[in-house]
């Protein structure tokens, strides 16, 4: 029977040097020969997934945002937006917290034209992490594709912006928590945690979980036959309705223990594994 094969990006299909493997490529492409479907979920933007699907030769369904926008055969089948009137309150709460943060669009990323030098100066305070972290995360963000500077923050500009996602980082977790506390509190938008010293604003029902099920009734796929491979607290909404989860060998203990099945890590091609062991065989 066909099945659908959830799987995250960074920190399960990429390595830490953001690469895919050969060995995750051969993998997925025997999977698919094997006619199952094999999506990536991820919280990265649309167009720098794309990128790096081409890049590695790959043709997959798309989930993106944290579930908040889904492709299929280059067709988008869902779109969770944050409500336009409320795009300036946020920006102008970011702001007053002086954090570093980007928009997600449906057509691009846009970064703040201070944006590194925000990381740079938190950087220079002092910080819990090493300053080779802390350089190796700018790098890591302006790595990604189709991005732009956000020259203009007014209420007219940022109402002309379709924006499923705002993602917000920081090397000050005091500076964070106080942003994240505010924006909890909120009813008309969802606060996502997936990964340290960051948080993401999304669509009040965007969730991997919820795009997973979505996509499998797209698919016409029973959810008892959708596989979910992650590494962190945003891939549990997947991990909750998939048939099978699969949790990869670099993830913390207390993600492990909310999956089916541990694998290896993503340095270890953990997906390869996972594909070989839980779907193939």
């Amino acid at each position: 029977m066909m099945k659908l094969i959830a799987i995250d990006l960074d920190g399960t299909l990429l390595s830490t040097k953001h690469q895919i493997s050969e060995e995750n490529k051969a993998a997925i492409k025997k999977v698919q020969d094997a006619n199952h479907i094999v999506a990536i979920s991820t919280g990265r933007a649309f167009h720098d997934t794309l990128a790096i699907l081409k890049e590695a030769e790959l043709d997959c369904p798309i989930i993106t945002g944290n579930g908040s926008i889904s492709y299929h055969q280059t067709k988008m089948i869902r779109s969770l937006m944050i409500p336009a009137e409320g795009l300036q309150e946020l920006v102008t709460i970011l702001d007053d917290h002086q954090l570093y943060y980007e928009i997600y669009g449906s057509e691009g990323l846009y970064f703040l034209a201070n944006g590194q030098e925000i990381l740079t100066k938190e950087m220079n305070q002092g910080s819990d992490l090493s300053r080779e972290f802390c350089q190796y995360i700018m790098e890591r963000q302006y790595k990604q594709q189709g991005w732009n500077y956000l020259e203009a923050k007014s209420s007219e500009y940022l109402s002309t912006l379709a924006v499923y996602k705002i993602y917000c980082y920081s090397f000050n977790p005091e500076k964070l928590a106080g942003g994240q506390e505010i924006l909890a509190k909120r009813e008309d938008f969802s606060v996502i945690v997936s990964e340290k010293n960051s948080f993401e604003i999304v669509n009040k029902q965007s969730n991997k979980g919820a795009a997973l099920v979505h996509l499998a009734k797209h698919l016409k796929i029973p959810q008892a036959q959708t596989v979910a491979i992650g590494d962190n607290y945003n891939d549990l909404s997947m991990f909750q309705v998939a048939g099978i989860s699969v949790s990869m060998g670099n993830a913390t203990q207390e993600i492990k223990n909310q999956s089916t099945y541990t694998s290896k890590s993503n340095d270890e091609h953990g997906v390869a594994h996972a594909l070989k062991t839980y779907v193939l065989s």
